[in-house]
């Protein structure tokens, strides 16, 4: 089995950027009322025409009169930032982006320099350069300019968006998992549900450089926040391949309650063990669930393999469900608790959870029992499917073994 790629939602675009000159903040004063900044009289009858040339929508007029200050001497800082601006509207307005970028970024370069702009039109500014950027599918730049956008202005989900699409298109895979994940932990900490696009990005970013502990990661997120089949069986295959080798039920069990057991072959795998480790009637369960669905080639169509699983399963599942009560009274005779639990499981095997519930719940009463993790897992599953959710969960979380302690953390998903 193979992981699926994951793709990313359709990249969006454009902006719209202000058509309004606006003439610049004040310098700064020692005292008083801060006086205005004006254009200087070297390039004053080329910035009026520029203006008359905005009022008009001339756009190409306004380009060509501006221009002519490139080649003027001695400019102010203030002449800089107002040629910048006035050739950012009429670059804009004309559809013209490669013009508008750079006048863009000289402004922002001038105005920052010289107090010209305020910190709310510098993070404006550093959205439009994001924007534009991406729009010219010069996407490094986007990105850097993306990054300082989003140091400035946090908690702007759509410019670290953009700024994560444009990591994505670079392409720098392991940048898209350093800029997103620190970002989804920053909007759990203020209780926020990630978007679906970052944490698409990220888990295919993660694909992408074959980092498995990375794309658990990620899809551990896309689970929680963005639950898709594509994600939960993502999730499935890298916890098949991390699992010990005696945990490899419990994974398959929790695969077949999300729905990621897709193929035949899978529902097969999961019978099959099922049947190994003692189990007949959840083997003959899910076998006859999957012949109904048709995953062997159609509605109750099977092939000779899943034929003769669910003969033997069946076969061993009538005796074994029939001694059931008498399994359960000698179990309850037991000094611990390892008979009363193997009891319960076997319960919940046979789709009676109330009844597994109590049996698990004596067994761990009593004591004794070597497996406790796994039994606390059975624990939480039998609750949970008798509706216990907070009773599901704190049994989960008395599973303390690594591996399992993450399987619980993935039930824990479906007692939300």
């Amino acid at each position: 089995m193979t992981l699926r790629h994951v793709n990313p939602v359709a990249l969006s675009s454009l902006i719209v950027l202000s058509a309004a000159f606006v003439g610049g903040v004040a310098a700064a004063q020692s005292g008083g009322k801060p006086k205005p900044p004006t254009v200087s009289k070297s390039i004053i009858k080329q910035a009026q025409a520029a203006q008359a040339a905005i009022k008009a929508e001339k756009w190409a007029d306004c380009l060509a009169v501006l221009s002519g200050t490139d080649a003027v001497p001695d400019k102010t800082p203030y002449d800089d930032y107002a040629v910048s601006e006035l050739r950012t509207v009429c670059a804009a307005r004309s559809g013209n982006f490669a013009a508008a970028e750079p006048a863009l970024a000289k402004g922002l370069e001038v105005g920052e320099a010289n107090g010209f702009i305020d910190e709310e039109g510098r993070k404006l500014r550093l959205r439009q350069l994001t924007q534009v950027n991406y729009q010219l599918k010069d996407y490094r730049r986007a990105a850097d300019f993306g990054r300082r956008a989003s140091q400035a202005d946090p908690g702007n989900r759509d410019v670290r968006q953009l700024t994560a699409q444009a990591l994505y298109l670079i392409p720098d895979n392991a940048a898209v998992a350093a800029f997103v994940e620190p970002w989804v932990t920053e909007m759990e900490q203020r209780n926020e549900t990630p978007p679906d696009l970052p944490l698409n990005l990220w888990a295919s970013a993660c694909v992408r450089m074959k980092d498995d502990k990375c794309t658990r990661r990620a899809v551990e997120k896309q689970v929680a926040y963005a639950p898709s089949d594509e994600a939960w069986g993502n999730l499935f295959l890298l916890t098949m391949r991390d699992a010990p080798t005696d945990q490899n039920l419990n994974v398959l069990r929790f695969a077949y309650e999300v729905g990621a057991l897709k193929g035949g072959d899978d529902v097969a795998e999961y019978a099959s063990l099922a049947m190994e480790k003692g189990y007949p009637g959840e083997a003959q369960a899910v076998i006859e669930a999957a012949i109904a669905a048709g995953k062997f080639g159609g509605p109750g169509k099977t092939t000779p393999g899943a034929a003769n699983l669910l003969q033997q399963s069946k076969a061993a599942a009538a005796p074994d469900r029939a001694s059931l009560a008498r399994q359960s009274k000698e179990a309850a005779a037991q000094k611990t608790g390892v008979a009363e639990v193997r009891v319960g499981q076997a319960f919940l095997s046979y789709g009676q959870p109330a009844e597994a519930v109590a049996s698990i719940e004596r067994g761990l009463a009593k004591g004794g029992v070597k497996a406790v993790d796994e039994a606390n897992l059975s624990l939480g599953v039998a609750r949970l499917k008798t509706g216990d959710k907070t009773g599901a969960v704190t049994a989960f979380d008395a599973v303390k073994d690594p591996f399992l302690a993450r399987l619980a953390g993935y039930w824990k998903l479906r007692a939300r």
